[in-house]
């Protein structure tokens, strides 16, 4: 198939299934600015501290679906994976809320939430961590169902629950104060993980699937040597978030909130960006040729993306930012001369990172996005003050920062393909094929690892 017909068949639904959470969110950040203005900078600093918890825990089940989509899966074998995977997320979840509810004692002592009202900053945190053990074992059911022929279902299970959020939080708009629509607005991410878990139990039991203690060693041991390695990518980008949350409410708690402003809107125009790389790395993922050029025409792909979401952009200029973040984030000419530097930069590396995964290399780009940001970024961060303190300053220095990463790992793309193309390089196929396994290894009874291997 070729690349543009790739894209056609692929990039809509794909776009449509990411936009519909980030809908929630954005809806979510989008009130509270309107409604409890003074309370976006807490509501902020809590959610940067405690969504490293949920990420870390979350992802480390993000396997699930590459293991569920084993050719040579049964039912007994979804049976074993289901009720390991289960048993799994509940011992990661119970492992997550005791740590994030250790974190919720001593949050005070924390030197950001010196200019925080105390009461208010814990009760979030409470509110919030509620949560945790459901988005865990959400994520598992989510991906089991999602991986096993019942996408649509999830995707529709997925629509209702943001549907039934936005009702509850416009509700709560019209008819709470200030103050209690804060803690009613973090309730948010408990409500839907309830709703969310369940459909997915319901779901799950249509299916015949019991709920049992089943540990299977090699399925357990699968998914976290799958998903570790991407929990700590995710992870090591929301403790990044925190500590320039961190930084922000210690010179000024209105950064604070600008910030969550900001990061709302961008959330919202990176995701055509993040659908193209995830879209790309598909498409390299199932060809062996020419993947030097695809890359090139992802490079087309980000410039027509670009200027669709910049020019009605440049037209609206301040209006999105009013829309979203009401008079939490003044006017500033040079931050929205920021904004398309920053999207590019994102859009950039997410492409490259997306390429690179789609030719299995997935630990590497992890390790030098990770380093690089707390090598360079939180040191500079730190030590670095512009006067007066501006977040128009930091995100131009992150997005230069993203640059670099680009253009490190744009040269590793490089490299990997020239070793491909080389006569004596065995590809990464040939290397774990079953059909190079030695006789009496055929023969024998294969361990799940050798079935996802098949």
């Amino acid at each position: 198939m070729r690349y543009l017909s790739h894209l056609k068949s692929i990039f809509i639904p794909m776009l449509l299934s990411r936009a519909i959470p980030v809908a929630g969110i954005t809806v979510l950040f989008s009130l509270i600015a309107h409604k409890s203005n003074n309370g976006l900078a807490v509501f902020s600093y809590a959610l940067a501290i405690f969504t490293i918890i949920s990420a870390l825990s979350s992802m480390c089940l993000s396997a699930t679906g590459n293991i569920v989509a084993s050719p040579s899966s049964d039912i007994f074998f979804a049976q074993r994976v289901f009720s390991s995977g289960l048993c799994l997320s509940v011992v990661i979840s119970a492992i997550g809320t005791f740590v994030a509810l250790i974190i919720a004692r001593y949050i005070q002592f924390l030197p950001g939430a010196q200019n925080l009202n105390e009461e208010t900053l814990q009760t979030l945190a409470l509110l919030y961590i509620v949560c945790i053990p459901l988005a865990v074992t959400n994520t598992f059911l989510h991906l089991f169902h999602e991986s096993s022929g019942l996408a649509l279902t999830c995707t529709k299970i997925k629509t209702f629950v943001t549907c039934a959020g936005c009702i509850f939080l416009g509700v709560a708009f019209f008819t709470a104060n200030a103050h209690l629509f804060l803690f009613l607005a973090m309730s948010y991410f408990g409500l839907t993980e309830l709703i969310a878990f369940s459909a997915l139990v319901k779901l799950s039991a249509d299916r015949s699937l019991k709920f049992r203690l089943f540990f299977c060693r090699k399925t357990i041991k699968q998914t976290l040597t799958l998903g570790f390695p991407i929990a700590v990518g995710l992870g090591g980008q929301k403790i990044y978030f925190y500590f320039l949350n961190e930084r922000l409410a210690i010179l000024e708690l209105q950064l604070v909130a600008e910030l969550a402003v900001f990061m709302t809107l961008v959330g919202v125009l990176l995701i055509p960006y993040i659908t193209l790389s995830q879209a790309h790395s598909l498409y390299i993922s199932k060809t062996t040729h020419h993947r030097i050029d695809a890359y090139g025409l992802g490079f087309v792909g980000l410039i027509v993306l670009t200027a669709a979401l910049l020019i009605p952009g440049l037209l609206l200029d301040d209006v999105i930012f009013a829309l979203i973040g009401g008079r939490t984030l003044p006017p500033s000419p040079a931050l929205l001369k920021v904004l398309p530097f920053f999207l590019v930069s994102n859009g950039l590396l997410s492409l490259t990172m997306g390429h690179l995964r789609g030719m299995h290399d997935t630990l590497t780009p992890q390790l030098v996005v990770n380093l690089a940001t707390f090598l360079t970024l939180v040191p500079v961060f730190y030590f670095i003050t512009p006067a007066p303190p501006s977040l128009t300053w930091y995100m131009a220095i992150q997005s230069l920062a993203l640059l670099c990463i680009w253009a490190v790992l744009t040269a590793r793309i490089v490299i990997l393909h020239r070793r491909q193309i080389a006569p004596t390089t065995v590809s990464e196929e040939s290397r774990t094929s079953c059909i190079d396994f030695p006789p009496h290894q055929i023969n024998s009874r294969p361990s799940l690892t050798d079935r996802e291997r098949c």
